[in-house]
């Protein structure tokens, strides 16, 4: 509910709808339950149609408009000021670090992580492929 209010605050501030987006991005107790009902029936739709007709069709929409989101968040950042430095710290490595123990930690708990999730995603989706699918494993 809370991700809702705080989009729903980001979309009427680009807006120039202050009064709105000042109400969305408020934090108060009151306001949660108006995000989290939208959350849920979201939710609702999505299941009660079943895979098929529910979560893939839901899928099949939300992945290009995530890939939209990615592109104008993305052009947004590089017109920043100090994009180039963010930039730069985030795709130049520093070899120095390699051994940092904290570094190592991290990037176990990264790949575990990515692990799970396909895990979950093949068990998942994995019960409605027909039976002449050929998945490499």
């Amino acid at each position: 509910g809370r991700l809702i209010r705080f989009m729903l605050g980001a979309i009427t501030g680009l807006l120039s709808l202050d009064a709105a987006s000042a109400w969305f991005k408020g934090y108060s107790v009151e306001r949660h339950p108006f995000g989290t009902l939208v959350f849920y029936v979201l939710t609702i739709l999505s299941v009660q149609g079943g895979v098929k007709q529910g979560i893939e069709k839901w899928s099949t929409c939300l992945m290009p408009a995530l890939l939209v989101l990615f592109a104008v968040l993305f052009v947004y950042i590089m017109t920043q000021n100090g994009a180039m430095e963010g930039l730069n710290h985030y795709l130049v490595p520093d070899f120095r670090q390699v051994w940092d123990r904290k570094l190592i930690l991290a990037a176990m708990g990264q790949g575990f992580f990515s692990l799970i999730i396909g895990g979950c995603s093949l068990l998942l989706f994995g019960p409605y492929l027909c039976k002449k699918e050929n998945l490499p494993i």
